[in-house]
């Protein structure tokens, strides 16, 4: 890098958790109502995020139907491809992400696997998500580099 700028990996990484889902997680259960809401949401939210990481280029979810759920309302917006991924399998996900080159890479996850992701990515290591917690939206810029900041917002009722 000998201009000091970050050319390898996206701008942004936007990392969610799956929206609300209906019954126990144990199932694959869908989104619920409120679920299908926040997705939306999500898409909203994504709209006005683009101006800070420019275009959306890549969507990450894993093979559970929740998490292709919440990122479906910008599937669809967006004409892109969902790239299903094992979560679990943290440093394949994170090669993958860092991939992307230049724009905004979206993932959505579950409540084990986004604070790993997020520390892979260079975040912080000490991300907790309780299993009530649907709401939760993480902004990484400098993913893979040695100083990523992250920006955690709140989304959706």
């Amino acid at each position: 890098m000998p201009n000091g700028t970050h050319d390898e990996g996206p701008s942004l990484v936007v990392l969610v958790r799956h929206a609300d889902i209906e019954g126990a997680p144990g199932a694959d259960p869908p989104l619920s109502e409120m679920g299908m809401l926040r997705a939306k949401e999500l898409l909203r939210i994504v709209g006005t995020i683009k101006a800070v990481g420019g275009e959306v280029l890549s969507l990450y979810a894993s093979d559970a139907r929740r998490t292709q759920a919440t990122l479906q309302p910008l599937a669809e917006a967006l004409h892109l491809p969902i790239t299903i991924s094992d979560p679990t399998k943290t440093a394949a996900l994170t090669a993958s992400v860092l991939g992307a080159h230049g724009g905004v890479a979206i993932v959505a996850g579950h409540s084990n696997t986004i604070p790993p992701l997020i520390h892979s990515l260079r975040g912080p290591g000490d991300i907790v998500i309780r299993e009530t917690e649907f709401n939760r939206l993480f902004l990484l810029t400098g993913a893979g580099s040695g100083a990523a900041v992250m920006v955690e917002l709140k989304y959706g009722r």
